[in-house]
């Protein structure tokens, strides 16, 4: 039954907090194929985190389901329920599970030639137009008006790279893995006209498709300059040209999409991966995908799922348990950093080992040697990551070669004699050390070789050096035919230091 919930009235004369959550399971103008069954019930579970987790009062959520989810409610909500309501250092939640899609850009803003949208209940695609279109401009411009806000934006459904999937064919968007988040229009919708021309030309220019897959994110959190106690916080469902799935191992009355119940499974505790009772954002990114390449492992995913988060970096450590979200952990005046919590678990099917040499524990002044061992070719770093939260990076450093490679199965013990250096306990205490080995190509020259320069001291801000490591391995890889996440590995082996 659609419903537009506004659980309360809010405070009169006074700014606070806001969440806008629409979720949209029928479309008056798509066909059954394309109704979903699992968008409400995912809208219903977000509000459920942002009360249970985030504090959010029931006066402060505001649900648009279905019928009562027109393009006109959402902007109405967005202007006078998320901008007007809320003042500097607010938090601001919108979240939308639906139906995304594709429009040309008339603004010349998109490298891709194509504005991404969110579909609401009235959304129509004409054959030389649409109506009631909510389109990812509109939304910047929210996001730049509420810029001293904290705001996250959260999309489960297909934006980034969207024109895939109109470029699939019905049967495919309807297969055997389930229902995807990707409309087929009616003919009342319409399918055809100059889009379905387009379409064509551009599933067969590799040129025009490249640059789909190497589209930017619904909304580029990058774009957008916070200011003040400002922050922006953007999660969706998939990557450039993927598709959104819903859980199809679920039965109908309970279903939900993919990312949206890994999403909030993980908020909840799921993803805390090394059980410190944080759930920073790299841990709920991880989980995610892990979930979403275990669904489409199970359902033949055809154009497989990669949920994304932005701005990455040092957010990457944030607590996403709780939210607003202070400083990060290892900056001045926090706790100490643990770096499990920044980089992320890997992918499985990459094996990396790492042994300390004689031994790990270690006497102060006693030199050591690290053996290390990929499964896979690639390039290597290696990172000492102190208790205390210091944060060395030991290769590529000044004493060892700058060439990075490492080869598949050939054990690599560093430092060598040509070197020209050893490595040797200096301090008493206890860390780890972590060896990443990534086979794709990251873009982690510059942050790495300005490091190396500096030779192998403390490095400054922890948090922003982790979280560029973190978020180059969870980039998503547009290499091969299909986008799938960089393909890399981890080890890592504690020591202790004594007199």
């Amino acid at each position: 039954m659609a419903a537009a919930l506004l659980l309360a009235g809010p405070t009169a004369g006074r700014c606070e907090d806001r969440a806008l959550i629409i979720g949209i399971n029928k479309y008056a103008y798509l066909g059954e194929k394309s109704q979903l069954s699992g968008a409400v019930n995912d809208a219903r579970a977000m509000a459920g985190l942002a009360k249970t987790k985030w504090g959010f009062k029931p006066q402060q959520i505001k649900i648009l389901l279905d019928a009562d989810a027109t393009a006109q409610a959402i902007r109405s909500a967005l202007r006078d329920w998320i901008v007007a309501d809320t003042s500097p250092g607010d938090r601001a939640l919108i979240y939308f599970s639906g139906h995304g899609y594709f429009v040309e850009d008339t603004s010349g803003d998109e490298a891709d030639g194509r504005d991404e949208v969110i579909v609401p209940y009235d959304g129509k695609l004409l054959a030389s137009g649409y109506e009631n279109f909510v389109i990812d401009d509109e939304i910047e411009r929210v996001l730049r008006e509420m810029a001293d806000r904290q705001v996250m934006l959260l999309s489960d459904s297909c934006h980034s790279g969207t024109i895939e999937r109109s470029l699939v064919s019905e049967d495919e968007a309807t297969g055997s893995e389930g229902m995807v988040r990707s409309p087929t229009w009616t003919t009342e919708g319409m399918r055809g006209g100059a889009d379905k021309d387009l379409a064509v030309a551009l599933k067969t220019s590799e040129q025009a498709y490249k640059k789909l897959r190497q589209a930017n994110s619904f909304v580029e959190a990058r774009d957008v300059t916070v200011t003040g106690r400002g922050s922006l916080l953007v999660w969706t469902a998939a990557a450039a040209t993927q598709l959104a799935q819903e859980d199809a191992s679920l039965a109908p009355g309970a279903r939900q999409g993919v990312f949206t119940r890994a999403f909030v499974d993980g908020i909840g505790g799921a993803a805390d991966s090394n059980g410190d009772g944080k759930v920073t954002a790299s841990e709920v990114l991880t989980y995610a995908r892990a979930k979403a390449e275990n669904y489409c492992a199970s359902f033949a995913c055809k154009t497989g799922m990669t949920p994304t988060f932005e701005p990455g970096g040092s957010e990457l450590g944030r607590d996403m348990s709780v939210w607003p979200v202070g400083a990060a952990a290892g900056d001045a005046g926090q706790a100490p950093l643990d770096p499990t919590d920044v980089i992320p678990v890997p992918p499985e099917g990459f094996s990396v080992k790492l042994a300390i040499e004689p031994g790990s524990t270690v006497r102060l002044g006693q030199s050591i040697k690290l053996r290390i061992e990929s499964s896979r070719p690639g390039t290597l770093i290696v990172l000492d990551a102190r208790d205390d939260g210091k944060v060395f990076q030991l290769f590529p450093s000044v004493c060892t070669h700058k060439e990075r490679a490492i080869r598949a199965n050939a054990p690599l013990l560093m430092p060598d004699p040509s070197y020209g250096c050893v490595f040797k306990a200096d301090e008493a205490g206890q860390g780890k050390i972590i060896a990443i080995v990534a086979e794709d190509k990251v873009p982690l020259d510059t942050l790495l070789e300005g490091t190396r320069a500096k030779g192998i001291d403390v490095i400054g801000r922890p948090s922003e050096y982790l979280g560029s490591i973190a978020e180059a391995l969870l980039t998503v890889w547009t290499g091969d035919p299909r986008n799938r996440p960089v393909k890399w590995g981890l080890a890592t082996a504690s020591y202790e230091i004594v007199k």
